[in-house]
């Protein structure tokens, strides 16, 4: 994934658990279902062995929260036939 990917945060995301790194807060359940743009790349984040990425992204003006590739999936839209 890179900067301009548009996403959709998963709906089986579970408060409290970690994926890729990264804690998914209660605050952020709002958020699963949800489509979003990919608007900066945080830190990459070592998960066992494996360099992943965390990512900012714009969901909404007033809230920023980290995401790992775990937690997203990326929307068709992005892929090239």
């Amino acid at each position: 994934m890179k900067i301009g990917t548009n996403v959709t945060i998963k709906l089986n995301l579970i408060p409290n658990q970690i994926y890729g790194g990264a804690i998914f807060v209660p605050e952020m359940e709002e958020f699963c279902g949800r489509s979003a743009v990919i608007t900066e790349i945080l830190f990459p984040v070592v998960n066992e062995g494996e360099s992943k990425f965390s990512y900012g992204l714009g969901i909404d003006m007033n809230k920023e929260f980290e995401f790992t590739s775990e937690m997203l999936d990326v929307l068709e839209l992005n892929r090239v036939a």
